[in-house]
């Protein structure tokens, strides 16, 4: 599987998702030249996968052409590269470019300047709404 569609279908208890097929006439019996068919419906046969190490989610809006606005120990706007491992409802989850404590702007911010000051301000509520989406238990 290369990465959930949009999400789960708690009803159906399905998902779609994108899967990534390497050499997809590897076994047919005749090659024949075709385009790509787009978009198709198949089966997939789900096979067990390891546990992920523990990553960072954020708002997907967070995340700007592969950088987040982070928020250095001097209280300055410091853009960061980061690597979105996938995207599911309105979370971002980032493989590389952020550490557990990391602070990140959250807001939109028009001009987001490298250096300038900012004044964070700690909104409890969405840190817990964040934490309850990320583990599933909020929409």
């Amino acid at each position: 599987m290369t990465r959930l569609a949009s999400g789960l279908d708690r009803s159906t208890r399905t998902a779609r998702v994108v899967v990534t097929v390497d050499k997809p006439y590897r076994h047919a019996r005749r090659r024949i030249a075709t385009r790509s068919a787009g978009a198709c419906t198949c089966g997939v046969r789900p096979s067990r996968a390891e546990p992920q190490t523990a990553a960072s989610a954020v708002p997907a809006a967070a995340v700007h052409e592969g950088e987040v606005y982070g928020v250095d120990d001097q209280d300055r706007l410091q853009r960061r590269p980061v690597t979105v491992a996938f995207e599911q409802q309105d979370l971002a989850v980032i493989r590389e470019g952020l550490a557990p404590g990391d602070r990140v702007n959250l807001d939109d911010l028009v001009p987001a300047l490298q250096g300038m000051a900012v004044k964070p301000r700690r909104d409890a509520a969405r840190e817990r709404r964040l934490q309850a989406m990320a583990r599933g238990e909020a929409p």
